[in-house]
């Protein structure tokens, strides 16, 4: 008994990674596709405008990384995807470009979290046990998605959308996001090692908005 279990959750947190893969990639096409709309086919003739996962997936961030995290049983999930290449010099209109372009992969987690809480909440209770256990990773993975990626700190898209909104030059935002992938770090570092309460705050608020969005009383165990 106690074997088949460890199959079960071994399985199930296989499962998780692949639902984490599918909500990054889509957060991904959805910048390409924006850039489209926008006028930038770069993404396009780059292959990107597509689900297979061969096209985006970062072999650290896509695989290693998330599946060390919920292995360990870690409270959070973090990963990323290649980077779907955007040019914004061929954007016809350069802040309205950017900001869609980075709205665009928020709005699509959100989008995935909200069809699955729709479904949650229309299940039958006979299949709610079997149905939740499919369904929440889809809601969990792509709300912790769409929440982190509006930290204004690049190059999260919450960045592009606040330089975008406020006119900030292209050219300080290229500069600073020299820096960014090392200001994440260094909060990861901080907050895991030396102050959890930072990511423990993040995550709680993750739980507030699940809780109440499905119903259940969901806590964070510390």
């Amino acid at each position: 008994m106690e074997l088949f279990q460890r199959r079960i959750g071994m399985l199930y947190t296989v499962y998780f990674i692949a639902v984490f893969i599918f909500s990054i990639i889509c957060h991904e096409v959805a910048h390409g596709w924006a850039a489209l709309r926008a006028g930038d086919d770069t993404a396009k003739n780059a292959g990107r405008l597509t689900l297979r996962p061969g096209s985006h997936i970062d072999p650290v961030g896509s695989i290693l990384l998330p599946g060390l995290l919920i292995l360990t049983g870690m409270h959070f999930v973090i990963g990323w995807a290649k980077p779907v290449p955007v040019d914004a010099r061929n954007f016809r209109k350069y802040r309205s470009g950017m900001f869609w372009v980075s709205f665009a992969g928020i709005a699509t987690n959100f989008l995935i979290a909200g069809i699955g809480v729709l479904i949650w909440r229309t299940l039958d209770l006979v299949l709610a046990s079997f149905m939740g256990a499919v369904i929440y990773p889809f809601i969990f993975a792509n709300i912790v998605l769409g929440v982190f990626n509006l930290l204004p700190i690049p190059p999260l898209d919450g960045s592009r959308l606040f330089g975008s909104l406020f006119g900030i030059p292209a050219s300080f935002m290229q500069k600073i996001e020299r820096f960014g992938f090392f200001i994440l770090l260094y909060l990861f570092i901080y907050s895991f090692f030396f102050n959890a309460r930072l990511l423990n705050n993040f995550f709680k608020l993750i739980f507030t908005l699940l809780s109440w969005l499905i119903g259940l009383d969901i806590e964070l165990t510390t």
